[in-house]
């Protein structure tokens, strides 16, 4: 009356009635009891290779500041903090990684405003390849608990953007209002006596030169 397959994966029942409904079925199986001895058939749905994902910024180490700055500013912002000086960690920095850069400040007067500093990386086109801005002060220690005469040493590590070109760019700070972002005024003349530096614009100073190099 029929014929029963005995191969562990299932029972096809085979009748002469029903032969022609059956064959299907077995060509079914057939090719699910096969299947690890076929080779690998290319499927136009195949997934094609995707894209190289940009390579993520490797974190700084953590570095102690610096006693004294490496370039000495004497820049005041409103008559309130002067920024002393600046240490650039390296001269040349890569795409896609961080500039780290130590700002030296003195409290002028008592300030009645959290003021925060702003770095900028600017290439030769006038592009802001890199951009960071925080407090001035340490944490859970702002600039308006600060008494004149005291100093502290920030600490800004700033991102060069993956698409930046290579080449020279310019290192420029400024000083931000917290409530605005409005950049607050330089109050004296920066550079005095070292002829090193100059304004950058009427409310930042260019501080130093930083070679950007392919990752």
């Amino acid at each position: 009356m029929g014929q029963r397959r005995s191969d562990g994966l299932t029972t096809a029942l085979i009748t002469q009635r029903g032969f022609r409904a059956t064959i299907p079925v077995l060509i079914v199986l057939a090719a699910l009891t096969g299947c690890e001895n076929r080779l690998p058939i290319s499927s136009p749905f195949a997934a094609t290779p995707t894209a190289t994902a940009p390579r993520r910024a490797q974190p700084l180490a953590d570095a102690p500041p610096p006693e004294a700055p490496a370039t000495r500013l004497d820049v005041d912002f409103a008559r309130t903090i002067r920024l002393e000086g600046v240490t650039i960690a390296e001269g040349s920095v890569r795409t896609g990684q961080y500039l780290r850069v130590w700002l030296h400040w003195l409290a002028l007067d008592l300030s009645q405003e959290d003021l925060r500093a702003l770095g900028r990386v600017v290439d030769a086109t006038g592009r802001v390849v890199g951009k960071e801005d925080d407090q001035i002060g340490p944490r859970k220690n702002y600039l308006s608990r600060s008494r004149p005469g005291d100093r502290q040493v920030d600490e800004m590590r700033i991102r060069i953007g993956q698409s930046a070109a290579p080449g020279e760019c310019a290192l420029v700070l400024a000083v931000l209002r917290p409530d605005n972002q409005t950049h607050v005024p330089i109050t004296s003349i920066p550079g005095r006596g070292t002829g090193q530096n100059s304004l950058w614009g009427e409310d930042a100073v260019l501080v130093g030169a930083i070679e950007v190099t392919p990752l």
